[in-house]
């Protein structure tokens, strides 16, 4: 995820506590826990000029997306201040993690106009536009997709629908580590109360 740009425990500090070799103590908060994995989005060649780059798998990846906001029509009351409308824009801010990248590379939540790059994967034009509008709001929503391959979309209990690491699995805790840039991706482990951290989560 980019650095800074959610924060979700807001301004503290990591504050982690050696407990032996391979274990380290972290303060957070247990938001949810997935009980839903769906497809993985692997793209066969990073490189979006090459013309082997997986166009028409991401194209999957972002109808799988939009099928389950679909499914998902109500906001989860876990966010309250969140409009019906706002939510509804997750179909095509979930698959970039909503981050954006501008034309002088400061990056920001992604902008309503990076909705043109999600049509262009849908319709299937993605490859065609990037090589006609490399500088443009379709080519920085493909950017943001390419770099965000190998993630997982998945659905929590209490209905949040977002980006996992591949090898999420049901039961997964979906946390808020003080400190942490995302949310993160805790798996109960067998021994005594400690958690492997599977990865970063949108």
């Amino acid at each position: 995820m980019t650095k800074g740009l959610f924060k979700p425990s807001g301004s503290h500090s990591v504050r982690a506590t050696p407990i032996s070799d391979d274990t380290i103590q972290f303060r957070g908060l247990r938001l949810d826990t997935v009980t839903w994995g769906g497809g993985c989005w692997q793209a066969a060649n990073y490189d979006r000029m090459d013309p082997d780059f997986s166009w028409e798998e991401g194209g999957r990846f972002l109808m799988e997306v939009e099928g389950m906001m679909a499914t998902e029509q109500h906001v989860p009351s876990m966010l309250p201040e969140m409009s019906r409308e706002r939510w509804a824009e997750g179909t095509w801010r979930i698959p970039i993690a909503d981050q954006y990248t501008n034309g002088t590379g400061i990056k920001m939540r992604a902008i309503p106009a990076a909705k043109a790059g999600w049509e262009a994967v849908k319709l299937g034009t993605a490859g065609q536009k990037y090589q006609r509008y490399r500088t443009s709001d379709v080519n920085f929503y493909l950017i943001a997709l390419g770099r965000l391959h190998g993630r997982r979309l998945a659905r929590t209990s209490q209905g949040l629908v977002g980006l996992m690491p591949a090898d999420v699995e049901i039961g997964d805790i979906v946390a808020i580590i003080v400190g942490a840039e995302s949310p993160m991706l805790p798996r109960p482990g067998s021994e005594g109360g400690a958690y492997k951290i599977v990865g970063e989560c949108y």
